[in-house]
């Protein structure tokens, strides 16, 4: 006879919790990154908005780069 591991709601639950706070950590720091002016997703190491020669692990030249690529990409 098998027998299986009674899963009690408690248990669930704390599994969901614990995977919101995973979700949340993981936008927090996406959120840091980019006020931080950071990303991996910018090999090419051109500024996203005036496309000047930056380093690699940068979006933009600087926070007045930023904020226009910003206004525009909310404008879209």
């Amino acid at each position: 006879m098998v027998t299986l591991p009674i899963t009690y709601a408690s248990d669930q639950v704390d599994e969901a919790e614990a995977l919101g706070r995973l979700l949340i950590d993981v936008e927090l720091n996406k959120s840091r990154l980019i006020a931080q002016n950071i990303s991996t997703n910018n090999p090419e190491g051109i500024c996203l908005w005036c496309e000047e020669e930056i380093g690699v692990s940068r979006r933009w030249c600087d926070s007045a780069c930023r904020d226009d690529w910003q206004k525009n990409e909310n404008r879209i």
